[in-house]
């Protein structure tokens, strides 16, 4: 089963600088080192291949940072305060922003929250999952991803199924790669993931098998070897 995983590594840009020894050695080792080997590997080469592109040879201009969509940090007073209720940490406060009229300022109030790591803003943040605005919906998926909640991913699985803007299905994936539990670990690894969407989908499933180690699914090992 194994093998199949490491066929696929070596198909990768980077995956040829996985020795065969490395390979043969994790191998012949008990299952849960052969998975937690594989997964690391994975995540390797997904991350080498993404290098280039991250870091390109050729020298890159210095230019002022880029705003996010609807930020425009001088002129508006609503974004300002929500960086000022960031900079306090105040998570009640920036979930105030939450229900404001002005999508940009809802989408940076939910980014802000990944940030301040306010647990209390857990619910608002999964109602968001539905907001009628992509950079809500997006960022709302961005900072479930960095807040301990006790549904195992399961509103971000439920959002994934629905949700046809492809930055927003990446960064639920994203998301569920970085809390996703038991619950939701199986029906990731069976989903069918949409074009572009292939390396998102195996680096969550590869932090997902990492966390769960030797009790991983057999659905999940399948799919990494698939």
């Amino acid at each position: 089963m194994f093998r199949g995983v490491f066929t696929l590594i070596q198909s990768t840009q980077s995956g040829p600088m996985i020795r065969h020894s490395f390979v043969r050695s994790i191998l012949r080792s008990p299952r849960e080192h052969r998975f937690a080997g594989a997964c690391v590997a994975l995540l390797f080469v997904i991350g080498c291949d993404a290098g280039p592109s991250l870091f390109p040879a050729e020298s890159i201009p210095v230019e002022a940072p880029e705003r996010r969509v609807g930020e425009a940090f001088l002129d508006r007073a609503e974004i300002a305060e929500v960086l000022e209720l960031q900079n306090l940490r105040d998570g009640a406060g920036i979930s105030e922003w939450l229900e404001y009229e002005d999508s940009g300022v809802r989408a940076r109030a939910a980014f802000a929250l990944a940030s301040v790591r306010d647990t209390g803003s857990v619910d608002a943040l999964r109602v968001l999952l539905d907001d009628p605005a992509f950079e809500v919906r997006r960022d709302a998926a961005f900072a479930l991803g960095h807040l301990r909640h006790d549904d195992d991913g399961r509103a971000l699985l439920a959002a994934l199924r629905d949700e046809r803007e492809s930055s927003v299905r990446l960064q639920l994936i994203e998301s569920l790669g970085l809390r996703g539990g038991g619950a939701v670990i199986g029906e990731l690894a069976a989903f069918s993931p949409a074009d572009g969407e292939s390396g998102a989908l195996y680096l969550a499933l590869a932090r997902m098998g990492l966390r769960a180690g030797s009790g991983a699914p057999d659905v999940l090992l399948e799919r990494l070897v698939d």
